[in-house]
């Protein structure tokens, strides 16, 4: 398989913002640095971390879990929580793992936040993964409880593409 653009009308995009427009609350992993909820705050977003939700030193399910009670996307370094058995899907409120590194971290808030912070209901229970280029990688169960990985890259200027993986169940 290969990249392929996603071209998507005005129309059909007016009709998916009506449809799934719900702003997403999030939780910080502790291994996220705290300084980051101001800024986030700062920009609209509604953000607390671990710490303040005292979950210092607890167990990743245990986060998790709280994000899930809470309704909140949980946003971390650790790639452990991309595990399925380990953090089942139906355990899952969603989960945004981004790099360690604080440029890469960066941008990868940028090219992510706009599109899982404001359409919260599409990616709730998705599991997605940053990497450092800026591929960003959502694993989801469809309608038919299938699991996938879709792979979407962006260029300035340009359509975005996906990358469809094989399935799972």
């Amino acid at each position: 398989m290969t990249w392929k653009p996603i071209i998507v009308s005005k129309k059909e995009k007016a009709a998916f913002v009506r449809a799934f427009s719900k702003k997403a609350r999030f939780l910080l992993d502790e291994d996220i640095d705290p300084s980051l909820a101001p800024v986030m705050r700062d920009l609209g977003w509604n953000v607390y971390t671990a710490a303040e939700a005292g979950l210092r030193g607890h167990p990743d399910e245990n986060v998790l879990a709280h994000a899930k009670r809470e309704d909140r996307v949980l946003l971390t370094h650790d790639d452990g929580y991309l595990d399925d058995r380990r953090h089942p899907p139906h355990r899952n409120p969603g989960v945004i793992v981004i790099p360690q590194e604080a440029t890469a971290a960066v941008e990868a808030l940028s090219s992510v936040l706009p599109i899982v912070g404001h359409f919260r209901e599409v990616f709730r229970g998705d599991k997605i993964q940053v990497d450092a280029d800026g591929t960003i990688k959502i694993k989801s169960t469809d309608h038919t409880g299938i699991r996938k990985t879709t792979r979407y890259r962006y260029s300035r200027g340009e359509h975005a593409l996906h990358w469809e993986e094989g399935e799972e169940q």
